[in-house]
This record gives structure tokens, sequence and C-alpha cells, in this order.
């Protein structure tokens, strides 16, 4: 079992009794390069589990409370792009909703 203590890391054994067996820098870890997790694949499973995390906070919260969470994220995300790829995906937006258009007016028809 592994924890964190500040800017230290913890090797813990099985049992609290045993208590702490080793720490070292965190920065020792960092410097040696054997961070294996660096370029390897997300955990699907771990990915699921945040999902089904994430589904049971939005049940739980009110309409207007998701909508500013959705609203801060998509400000965030405006703030990242340069100018011309925020109109690209302005005009992409824009050129989807016509045709969803065109699609309702000949469907009436």
């Amino acid at each position: 079992m592994f924890a964190l203590n500040g800017d230290r890391f913890a090797c813990k054994s099985g049992s609290p009794k045993n208590g702490i067996r080793c720490i070292f820098p965190l920065t020792s870890i960092m410097l040696s390069g054997k961070n294996d997790s660096v370029g390897q694949k997300k955990n699907p499973h771990a990915q699921a589990l945040g999902s089904l995390g994430g589904t049971a906070r939005a049940g739980r919260l009110p309409a207007a409370r998701l909508k500013e969470i959705a609203s801060e994220g998509g400000n965030a995300r405006a703030k990242k792009l340069s100018a011309a790829r925020l109109s690209e995906i302005g005009k992409k937006a824009v050129a989807a909703r016509e045709k969803k258009r065109a699609q309702q007016r000949k469907g009436k028809s």
C-alpha cells in the first residue's frame, strides 16, 4: 500500500501494526526516470468508475447547477483554443444547425 505524505512517498506493509517500512522523497522517484505510468493508456476500469461517480453526482445536482458547470467547462475550453480554431468550431456548429433545420423543413412538407 502506498501513501503520500507531503512531499514524501511512504510504502506501508499490509498490516497497520507494522507501520511504515520505507520513506523516500518523491523527487528521487521523478528524477530516477522510473515512472512507469508515463506513456501508458488510461485504465478503462478506473475510467468507468469515475464516470459512474460523475453520473451519480450529476443525478443529485439541480439542473441550474449542471448548466453552470457545463458553462464553466465550455468557457475554460474556449480560453485554451486559438481564435482560428474557435472560429472553425463555430462555423461547423452553424452548419450542423442549418442542416438539422433543413431536414426538419423537408420532413414537415
